[in-house]
């Protein structure tokens, strides 16, 4: 019984994560149909630069919280240590976003972004502080396991932000500034929920010695997290300058849908993690970590391949006709996608032998390589250097993880061929000229061929 109630928390804890990290992909067929590529250009990078500006916020206070609630004794003690990291968030979420304020209309100016301040980065400013507010009342229903809250709370927001959204573009016609208005019309009853939620759960009284353990405890893996973000998004800052915000826009509209493939990652992830922690030192680890590897490669690649032979027929189905050239994008940028699912695979393997420098050490290798790269890449190649670059950076941190972990079996030849064998058969389809029916016939077919073979491959029973 108490398997399955995990089991069963796991799966909301999945679905509550995923669903805010994929509210883009809900708002696809919306924003492509009322919006321009370069407003969708715009609308993506104002995204990125505020990712960044909410990491800085938070300064990975969160996890202080996650790892020092269970430790405090009493109830009381629980309460306290919950409203004393909320108030330490608030102060550095409000000096960042005043920071903000202050110097991005002059920043923005001096870098020749051709982005106005006004209304964009202001409504995207005010938004992220109160993202920043919510962040500690959703993880007081984590650490208390109270799962189907969590999940009401966030499927509640991205219903009602989707909701609004259609309504500022459809019928009041504000184009793209109505999508920043409808994300603060969205957030504000959802701040004021939030604030109530540890009005009820928390004791609201400052303790210095706790905030400079917590800061000291945070700010360590501060470094790590931005460079990640960095990785992971500079290619949207580089764009921007080289192929302006129509091809940025393009881009993005790909890089959305081929992001996608992150709900089976980070399901894998959350059903996997469990299990690899639990068996970790004893004498079936190796055998249990080889089949989940084994799995989790079928099961990213499964994915990968069906959204990529099919990201034609989805960007007839949910796009206007100024966003459908961007399909040929999405099986390129499928490539990082997985490249980065292996690594988050392989980090938790790295984690589970108490090895976490390793992850450090990977991130900055992985920044090293990305930012030369990723500037002479977009100068050359525009945004298949952008591509390039990020499956470069990724493709070096899997193996700087396969070198240290020393894997029975790394399979990097196996996947590495179904990887080429995915964007062949991908760039040999998009040549291919027949009516709708039969294409997507031939493609269903090529679909079970491909999915067959890594399952007979990687030997994966269902029993």
């Amino acid at each position: 019984m108490q398997n399955r109630q995990l089991v069963i928390n796991s799966i909301y804890y999945t679905v509550g994560e995923v669903l805010p990290r994929i509210i883009g992909f809900f708002l696809l067929p919306l924003l492509t149909r009322y919006l321009t590529p370069a407003e969708y250009g715009i609308n993506s990078y104002t995204n990125t630069v505020m990712l960044f500006s909410l990491t800085l916020s938070t300064l990975s206070l969160n996890t202080f919280l996650l790892r020092n609630y269970y430790k405090e004794e009493s109830p009381v003690d629980k309460r306290r240590i919950i409203g004393n990291i909320f108030l330490l968030m608030l102060l550095t979420n409000a000096i960042v976003s005043g920071l903000e304020l202050l110097i991005f209309p002059g920043a923005l100016m001096w870098l020749k972004i051709g982005i106005p301040f006004r209304p964009f980065f202001l409504l995207a400013i005010v938004n992220n502080f109160m993202e920043g507010v919510s962040i500690v009342p959703l993880l007081i229903y984590r650490i208390r396991q109270n799962a189907r809250v969590f999940v009401l709370i966030n499927a509640g927001r991205v219903l009602l932000q989707f909701g609004v959204t259609w309504m500022m573009l459809s019928h009041w016609h504000y184009g793209l500034e109505g999508v920043y208005v409808a994300r603060i019309i969205v957030s504000i009853p959802f701040t004021l929920l939030c604030l109530g939620i540890v009005y009820r759960n928390a004791i609201l009284r400052p303790n210095r010695e706790q905030m400079r353990k917590a800061l000291q405890f945070s700010l360590p893996l501060l470094p790590g997290v931005l460079s990640y973000l960095f990785i992971m998004t500079f290619d949207r800052i580089v764009l921007e300058k080289s192929v302006g915000l129509d091809s940025l826009g393009l881009y993005s509209t790909a890089a959305t849908l081929s992001l996608a493939l992150n709900i089976v990652v980070q399901g894998l992830y959350r059903a996997f993690e469990q299990k690899i922690f639990e068996k970790h030192g004893k004498p079936e680890y190796e055998r249990i970590t080889d089949e989940l590897y084994r799995y989790f490669i079928v099961c990213l690649f499964t994915g990968g391949f069906l959204m990529s032979i099919f990201s034609r027929e989805v960007f007839l189905l949910i796009t206007s006709s100024r966003f459908q050239s961007a399909y040929t994008l999405v099986p390129l940028l499928t490539a990082p996608v997985i490249l980065n699912g292996f690594i988050t695979f392989l980090s938790v393997l790295v984690i589970a032998g108490q090895r976490q420098i390793l992850i450090t050490r990977a991130n900055f290798l992985s920044l090293a390589v990305s930012i030369p790269s990723t500037l002479i890449l977009i100068h050359y190649g525009g945004v298949y250097g952008a591509i390039l670059s990020s499956a470069i950076s990724f493709g070096i941190v899997v193996f700087f993880y396969l070198y240290h972990l020393r894997l029975r079996q790394s399979y990097v030849l196996s996947w590495g061929l179904l990887l080429l064998l995915l964007l062949a058969i991908c760039e040999g389809m998009r040549w291919v000229s027949l009516p709708l029916l039969p294409t997507i016939a031939i493609k269903l077919g090529l679909a079970a061929g491909y999915i067959g073979f890594c399952i007979l491959h990687f030997r994966i029973k269902f029993s």
